[in-house]
């Protein structure tokens, strides 16, 4: 919860792709898991409560194959300690 704005911003990765969105609206994406995208958010934070989602795909084998992949982000809000990816952040279809 955002008591007023503050400068942020989200830096992840995922294997194989992912996109950002915040309060609903896609604000940032990226194709390449071997390279961290860094995603501004100061302009798509309100303050109040907010929703920061990370859709993130893997890649297609045929079934019965396995494939893993994995997210990597940092939420960081200027005053407060980071938010990073881990096992409190909900999984949905994974």
């Amino acid at each position: 919860r955002l008591d007023a704005p503050v400068p942020a911003k989200v830096p992840f990765t995922a294997d194989n792709s992912a996109r950002v969105l915040v309060n609903g609206r896609e604000v940032g994406s990226s194709s390449e898991w071997s390279n961290i995208t860094t995603v501004e958010l100061t302009d798509q934070l309100v303050v109040g409560n907010n929703d920061v989602r990370i859709i993130a795909t893997n890649g297609t084998l045929p079934p019965g194959s396995m494939n893993p992949g994995g997210v990597l982000a940092c939420l960081e809000l200027e005053g407060r300690d980071p938010l990073v990816t881990d096992r409190r952040w909900s999984v949905e279809g994974g």
